[in-house]
């Protein structure tokens, strides 16, 4: 019996050790290889159109719910942005919004903007399905009302639609904060990581999902999402995928997100990411299919395993406990100094307290105690499709 739980062992580190560490390392070895055999994909349409009427029709979309706070300064950014004005149509979707957000966006004229007030609140979902097949664009451009793009940025996010195996582009989030805290710098690690991940997912094939910050896909290949679904930049974007289309990731095309939240919000907000991630994968699961190929790989490799590490991270303080052998019960002591360590660092957020070694196994102990939740959620069908503020 000791042999199975010390197999077990070995188990949970080779999967732990793959997807964070092991995974990333083969997607920069696989996008150098590929590099070496062929150009890789993105680098022969990542070329400015020449002249503006060269340039493709965007519907540029901002969906808003009770954004007084923001919404001003976004459509502002939007209408500022360095693309050809008879090229892009921005249109601001509010969705049973009952603050100021309908008075402000009131004051633009139609040569500005198109304003649509939907009442009542449907849900991000609905107002996809029922907004998208009425535009005229020729690619679709979503973005967060808290967001602000920078000027630059959709014509590097658009130019690799010159080539007609791109389907998605995934524009890349930023913070700009004042808030310096142990916790938002962590936050900075873990994107700078994620941002990692695409660039080199997106050289070997395709970037698994895009960021609901900034992403844009040609029309024609909307499908209307199902009612509940919960993360539209994950599920589109790999729908795309399915239908033979590559989605790119453009480091260049930045969009700036200012606003913080608090423990309590952040860990709110990462439950219902992965209700929809566990919701994702049930309606994406043909892409778990080897027939596919690299998708595959990527797909199982970024999302699936990474969404069933907190099991195997559980399982294996259990496991090392009941191998029974000396060196197994130093692995358990690790774990629990590394939970503790985690614990001190919760601790911190509260004593004022800065040390960053902390504050680390705690983020990442919080971002798979939140998957956990997330599941349990996922299974008892306990989230809103509503979004709500942190």
């Amino acid at each position: 019996m000791e042999s199975f739980w010390q197999f077990a062992v070995w188990l949970c580190l080779g999967v732990l050790f793959y997807t964070f560490i092991g995974y990333p390392l083969l997607v920069f070895a696989l996008a150098h290889v590929r590099r070496g055999l062929e150009p890789a994909p993105g680098k022969a349409q990542a070329q400015t159109y020449l002249h503006d009427h060269d340039w493709p029709t965007v519907s540029f979309l901002i969906l808003a719910y009770n954004e007084e706070r923001v919404i001003r300064k976004k459509v502002e950014n939007t209408l500022d942005l360095d693309y050809p004005r008879d090229r892009l149509k921005i249109v601001v979707a509010s969705d049973g919004s009952t603050d100021q957000t309908n008075a402000m966006l009131s004051c633009y004229g139609a040569n500005e903007i198109t304003f649509l007030p939907l009442t009542p609140r449907q849900g991000k979902t609905t107002v996809l399905n029922q907004v998208i097949p009425t535009l005229d664009g020729e690619i679709v451009v979503l973005s967060d009302a808290s967001g602000l793009v920078k000027p630059e940025a959709l014509k590097k996010l658009l130019r690799h639609f010159k080539n007609a195996h791109v389907g998605c582009v995934s524009g890349v989030y930023s913070f700009d904060t004042e808030d310096e805290s142990l916790r938002s710098a962590t936050e900075k690690v873990y994107w700078h990581y994620e941002t990692f991940l695409k660039k080199y997912e997106s050289r070997v094939h395709s970037t698994i999902g895009a960021h609901g910050a900034l992403y844009g896909f040609r029309r024609r290949l909307f499908k209307p999402l199902h009612k509940k679904t919960i993360n539209d930049d994950f599920i589109l974007p790999m729908r795309i995928i399915k239908e033979g289309y590559r989605v790119q990731y453009e480091p260049e095309a930045v969009v700036v997100e200012d606003e913080s939240t608090t423990l309590n919000g952040e860990f709110n907000r990462r439950i219902r990411i992965n209700v929809g991630n566990f919701q994702q994968i049930y309606m994406l699961r043909s892409l778990c299919n080897p027939m596919r190929g690299i998708v595959a790989l990527q797909f199982v490799s970024h999302k699936v395993l990474r969404l069933a590490s907190p099991f195997f991270i559980l399982a294996l303080p259990f496991a090392c406990f009941l191998a029974q052998a000396p060196f197994y019960w130093f692995l358990l002591d690790l774990q629990l100094a590394f939970y503790l360590a985690g614990a001190l660092g919760f601790l911190q957020e509260y004593v004022g307290l800065r040390i960053r070694y902390l504050y680390i196994p705690f983020y990442f102990l919080m971002g798979n105690l939140s998957t956990v939740f997330g599941f349990v959620r996922f299974v008892l069908r306990k989230q809103s499709i509503l979004w709500k503020r942190v």
